[in-house]
């Protein structure tokens, strides 16, 4: 991490200190310029203010001047257009508390020649954000209750304390002063000052609640979720002690912590406490507050992540027209309603409305946010995935190498997002058959993910499944199957059986299985996808017809052929009239299907069926995708059996070619 990357994550967080929330409402560092801080306090409710005893007139000109321009260069998107070093920032506020002159600039041209043209060399850590963000804050704390002298001089005494807390701290960074010789990590840091703060504050226990939620979120964006949580936890308990739990403070928090759980992988907890959250935000700022409708829109996510697609998409369409219509079209909100409800109907199947949904967030994001806003980046990585679900992968490649550029410099190679996108970026390659380049990319997004999220992490497991796969493809079916086994275990402790990635490696294990003619485990995994489905009574219908269609395939190889000629035409009858109609659904089970009727001797319905089969799959899926390959091998089988030698010939030589 470099001296710029640091002042930017330092910046971020004065950012939501001084405002109320992060840049721009999101989570991640930004790659376009903030609004001022001024600015979004006098667009922002009342609560802010309210906070801090003053009006949001006077909070906005507090903010005005000096302290806009000061974070704001800290947030440039240029890195040499801010600070050079921690220090040039830190005497910067250390002269805005002493009503000196800054050093800091607005945006002007000579100002953007080459401001920040030399930089430090020693890199100081983001746990300064915690630090100097207090620091900012001190003259604050100190201004903001003049109208009550008790009060006032309370605050007096406390900006004493934490300024004292500040300075001692900010030496175990200054590596003048270290005895080891080599600067803090930038772990250590903000180890030391999430330990320091909770002991050396805990006589002021609301401020010590504000500044854990603050250190809790720059745990959060490292992936250290567990202290993260923590700290969550503690300043959640004071503030619903303090002030009860319909008081804005804890409701934010609540916010803060039901996202945690989900990214996580803790569906069903972020669930029940981001209910909670909607509950409490709907009595206290209103159905339709902004907020509000972020808790609903936490609730949904939290749902489709555990299958339950309809009842997600109801959410999900309840926060885009509510925000349409309250917020308006250009609110900073609206790309990620877009991206979220497309998310679902990605799930669901349904392509065409998943694309035009995250094309309107793409728009969106650019029209409201900027082409380089993280939120604009994330509806280009969800265009990039409808491509994947469609099999379109040649044109999915290109998509993702953009975004996996720009998460990179933005975000760096460890970051949970930067890893999503390289993962998906191995599963184009696979669907091209660059099996030894997907490999590589999956190995590496395995070991971090599990480094980063845990061995049990929904995105952990799919990564090892995915390089299982791969596997499978080249042939190395002891890895294959030992990485299958290891994840539908974890899958199993983890989701339950009845979830939709869990029943996703019984069919994958199942189909392995089969291939090698262990039949009877591949049936009892097959079946008990199927038995699960009908437990479930889910309506995403993928899983149960990709094992019905399995399961088909293998009672042919048995031999048991009316009993597959049966299931195969249900499988077929419901996929056909389903509304997702999924074409490589149907076309691979048409495939199948023709398989089975040419066992029957029944060459003229097998043969129309392979024809529809070829005929679906080359609308849908890539050329060298194995159900093609599958649909020309069994129509050659068909003509050897039905004695049409030239015709089978052809289809070995289209085979052939495409293998």
């Amino acid at each position: 991490m470099t001296t710029a990357s640091d002042i930017y994550q330092l910046g971020v967080l004065l950012y939501r200190m001084l405002a109320g929330e992060l840049p721009q409402g999101s989570d991640l560092l930004l790659l376009s310029d903030p609004p001022p801080l001024s600015t979004i306090v006098a667009h922002a409710d009342s609560v802010i203010a309210e906070n801090r005893q003053t009006t949001q007139n006077r909070l906005q000109s507090r903010l005005r001047g000096d302290l806009d321009t000061i974070v704001l260069t800290t947030l440039r998107k240029e890195p040499d257009r801010r600070y050079g070093t921690v220090r040039q920032l830190i005497e910067d506020i250390e002269r805005h508390l002493a009503n000196e002159p800054v050093t800091a600039r607005p945006d002007t041209v000579s100002y953007r020649v080459g401001r920040f043209a030399k930089r430090n060399a020693v890199a100081v850590t983001t746990g300064l954000v915690v630090i100097f963000g207090i620091v900012a804050l001190t003259g604050f704390y100190t201004m903001k209750l003049a109208a009550e002298r008790d009060r006032a001089q309370l605050e007096t005494d406390k900006s004493g304390e934490i300024t004292t807390f500040l300075v001692d701290l900010f030496k175990a960074s200054d590596p003048r002063s270290q005895s080891r010789g080599t600067p803090v990590t930038a772990r250590e840091l903000l180890d030391v000052g999430a330990e320091r703060i909770e002991t050396e504050l805990a006589s002021q226990p609301e401020l010590q609640a504000s500044l854990a939620v603050t250190i809790a979120s720059v745990y959060a964006q490292q992936g250290v979720f567990d202290r993260a949580e923590r700290l969550l936890d503690k300043s959640l308990d004071t503030r619903r002690k303090v002030h009860g739990i319909n008081h804005p403070d804890t409701i934010k928090t609540m916010g803060e912590l039901a996202p945690l759980y989900y990214r996580q992988g803790r569906y069903q907890e972020s669930e029940e406490l981001a209910r909670q959250t909607y509950e409490a935000a709907s009595n206290v700022l209103g159905e339709t507050h902004y907020l509000t409708l972020r808790y609903l829109n936490s609730i949904g996510l939290a749902v489709w992540r555990q299958s339950r697609f309809e009842e997600a998409e109801r959410i999900q369409s309840e926060v885009l027209e509510t925000r349409l219509r309250v917020l308006g079209d250009q609110h900073r909100d609206i790309p990620s309603a877009f991206n979220n409800l497309a998310g679902v109907y990605m799930m669901q199947g349904r392509y065409e409305d998943a694309a035009k949904t995250h094309t309107q967030a793409l728009e969106a994001g650019r029209r409201i946010l900027g082409p380089d806003h993280p939120h604009t980046m994330d509806a280009l990585n969800s265009l990039a995935n409808d491509r994947l679900w469609q099999r379109r992968y040649a044109e999915a490649e290109p998509l993702l190498e953009e975004v996996i550029e720009l998460r990179r410099r933005v975000l760096g190679d460890e970051h949970p997002r930067t890893i999503g996108a390289i993962n998906n970026l191995a599963n184009a390659y696979v669907g091209s058959g660059f099996f030894g380049k997907a490999e590589a990319l999956l190995l590496q997004c395995l070991e971090l993910r599990r480094i980063t999220l845990g061995d049990t992490h929904l995105e952990t497991l799919w990564s090892a499944s995915d390089l299982a796969g791969v596997y499978q493809a080249q042939g190395r079916i002891l890895e294959a199957e030992s990485l299958y086994r290891e994840t539908l275990l974890k899958r199993r402790e983890a989701l339950g059986n009845g979830h939709y990635d869990t029943q996703l490696s019984m069919r994958l294990l199942a189909r392995l299985l089969e291939e090698q003619s262990s039949f009877e485990e591949a049936e009892s995994l097959y079946r008990e996808v199927l038995a699960q489905q009908q437990l479930s009574n889910d309506p995403d219908l993928t899983n149960k017809l990709a094992a019905q269609s399995g399961l088909g395939r293998l009672l042919t190889k048995q031999g048991r052929l009316d009993e597959a000629e049966k299931l195969l035409e249900t499988t077929l009858t419901t996929a056909r009239t389903n509304a997702t109609q999924d074409p490589v659904l149907i076309g691979a089970t048409l495939g199948i299907y023709g398989y089975c009727l040419t066992k029957l001797e029944k060459f003229e319905r097998a043969e129309a069926a392979l024809r529809e089969g070829l005929d679906t799959i080359g609308t849908a899926d890539d050329p060298g995708h194995r159900y093609a390959r599958d649909l020309l091998r069994y129509s050659a089988d068909l003509y050897d059996a039905w004695n049409k030698p030239d015709l089978a010939d052809s289809f070995r030589t289209k085979l052939k070619n495409l293998e």
